[in-house]
């Protein structure tokens, strides 16, 4: 008989969805607070995570996140 197959670890757990919106969400809201609300520019979220601000924008639309204000 095989061994019974050890529980991953975290890192390695499959995660559903809801769990990885869940992910972004917070990876979302920590970026920009880290980024003191700034969507684009030098420093802002979008420069942190490596995407376009027009894709963070989309990505907090998507989730219902509040858009920050702009400017």
């Amino acid at each position: 008989a095989a061994a019974p197959r050890a529980i991953p670890d975290a890192p390695n757990a499959i995660r559903t969805a809801a769990q990885i919106e869940a992910l972004e969400r917070d990876n979302l809201q920590q970026a920009l607070q880290a980024a003191g609300g700034r969507v684009a520019g030098p420093g802002g979220a979008a420069e942190l995570l490596a995407i376009p601000p027009s894709t963070l924008r989309s990505r907090l639309k998507a989730l219902g996140l509040p858009r920050p204000p702009t400017g």
